[in-house]
């Protein structure tokens, strides 16, 4: 079965419902876009190659378009206009967005790493779509919008693995969401203004640091590769590496550079 590659340019657009207590204990619902590649420094791409009908970067494992990707909610009630900008705002400011299937045998040079191309896997569209560009903004899911695209005759072959993985990506993705807004509720103590500080502080901290070339992420990184190389068992590897950060510190394992083994990180070790 051969899978589209994402490329740099293709258009996400997702439908999205949102809890935003404190801010209101209702619900909203409405949509985000942008392309894949939204803010250039953040992006972990391929230099530009010729994808089908246009010049385009096609996308590595760990690519993420980061904050600032627009977005506009509607709050249920009451109809406070005021809850529904603010609630756009915080989600604007606190976005993601970043693909969670690879082909893993499938690899390109992103800045001097060899990288598994990101791949819209044709049989799984609808979860794909629900959460290539979900999953990003304090939601367990979004619901399924077209991804549209950019170029339509590059293809890769994806394995089972790699799908396993897919879906295991946007599991712990989901679970490191939930667990940072049980962390900020605990930090703020139930005060609803720190509350919302803290949460929107940590992908502020993480963009402050990229923008001075210094990793002050909080995430887990690639865990489906570990389960990918389990059920393949081919010996394929790469850079991807999986990994955990809580502000930058934290542990990742081996790339598939001689010497590129597990070890401990920091926020200066790329």
């Amino acid at each position: 079965m051969l899978h589209r590659v994402i490329a740099t340019y293709d258009v996400c657009i997702s439908a999205e419902i949102h809890v935003l207590e404190p801010i209101t204990p209702l619900d909203a619902v409405g949509v985000s876009a942008s392309t894949l590649q939204w803010l250039d420094a953040w992006s972990k791409k391929a230099p530009t190659v010729l994808m089908g009908s246009i010049q385009v970067n096609p996308l590595g494992m760990g690519h993420d378009t980061g904050i600032t990707r627009p977005h506009i909610l509607v709050t249920i009630k009451p109809p406070n206009p005021w809850t529904s900008v603010a609630a756009s705002a915080k989600a604007t400011l606190t976005s993601a967005c970043k693909p969670m299937f690879n082909a893993h045998k499938t690899q390109a040079g992103v800045q001097g790493s060899s990288l598994p191309v990101t791949a819209e896997p044709t049989p799984f569209v609808g979860i794909l779509i629900g959460t290539v560009c979900g999953g990003p903004v304090n939601t367990p899911a979004s619901l399924p919008v077209p991804l549209i695209p950019t170029q339509y005759s590059v293809f890769t072959g994806m394995t089972w693995g790699d799908i396993v993985a897919g879906f295991v990506n946007i599991v712990v993705d989901m679970a490191v969401t939930f667990l940072l807004g049980l962390a900020g509720k605990g930090l703020s103590r139930g005060n609803a203004v720190a509350e919302q500080v803290i949460g929107i502080a940590i992908p502020l901290v993480a963009a402050l640091g990229k923008g001075l070339g210094i990793n002050l992420d909080t995430s887990i990184d690639n865990p489906g590769r570990i389960v990918q190389q389990w059920i393949d068992g081919d010996g394929v590897t790469s850079d991807a590496k999986p990994g955990i950060r809580v502000f930058g510190f934290g542990a990742e394992g081996g790339g598939s550079a001689p010497g590129s083994g597990p070890r401990v990180v920091g926020p200066w070790s790329g």
